[in-house]
C-alpha cells in the first residue's frame, strides 16, 4: 500500500487548475459558475538514465509529507550516486538499511536481487558511500528508521534479453 502511495505521488505529476469565474446570459437568465484553485506542490524525482532508484520507509505505520519529501531526497541522492554494473540484460537489486536521526546509515544489506554477485557488491557499496544522509525529520518517530531501496537496471540498448 505505502509502496503504491509512493509511486502514484512520484510518477503523477503536480497539478494545478486555476480558478475562473464565468458569467453566461441567455436572454433573461442568468447563470453564474465560479470554480476554486487547487494547487499540489512536489519535489519531482530525477532520472538519470534509464535506470530506477525506488525509496520507501519500512518502519513508519502512516506517511506525512514531511517523510515523502525525505524519501524523495534520499530517492534523488541515491539515483545521482548508483553507478550500476553495466550488463546486457535487466536486472535488480533490493537494500536495506537504517538510517539515524543525524543522518548516518547503518545495517545495509541485500534483501534481493536478479542481478550477480558484483552488481550486489556494487550497489552495497554506492549506498555505503553516499552516507551521512540528510538528518531524519522529526516526523520519523522512530528513530532511527529502517528503508528499502529497489535499484532497477536497464541496458541501453532496447534490443537486449528481458
Amino acid at each position: 500500500m505505502r509502496l503504491s502511495v509512493l509511486l502514484c505521488s512520484l510518477l503523477i505529476p503536480a497539478a494545478m487548475v486555476s480558478g475562473c469565474s464565468k458569467t453566461d446570459t441567455v436572454g433573461r437568465t442568468s447563470t453564474s459558475t465560479t470554480t476554486t484553485t487547487t494547487s499540489t506542490t512536489t519535489t519531482e524525482t530525477r532520472p538519470v538514465g534509464p535506470h530506477r532508484v525506488m525509496v520507501m520507509p519500512l518502519s513508519e505505520s502512516s506517511f506525512t509529507p514531511a517523510q515523502q519529501q525525505y524519501c524523495i531526497d534520499l530517492q534523488n541522492r541515491l539515483t545521482d550516486g548508483w553507478r550500476p554494473l553495466k550488463s546486457e540484460r535487466r536486472y535488480s537489486v533490493a537494500v536495506a538499511f537504517t538510517i539515524t536521526r543525524p543522518g548516518l546509515c547503518t545495517d545495509v544489506h541485500t534483501v534481493s536481487a536478479t542481478g550477480g554477485q558484483r552488481a550486489i557488491e556494487r550497489t552495497v557499496d554506492s549506498v555505503k558511500m553516499l552516507s551521512p544522509f540528510a538528518p531524519l525529520p522529526a516526523d520519523f518517530v522512530d528513530a532511527p528508521a529502517q528503508f528499502r531501496c529497489d535499484f532497477l537496471y536497464y541496458p541501453d540498448d532496447n534490443k537486449a534479453a528481458k
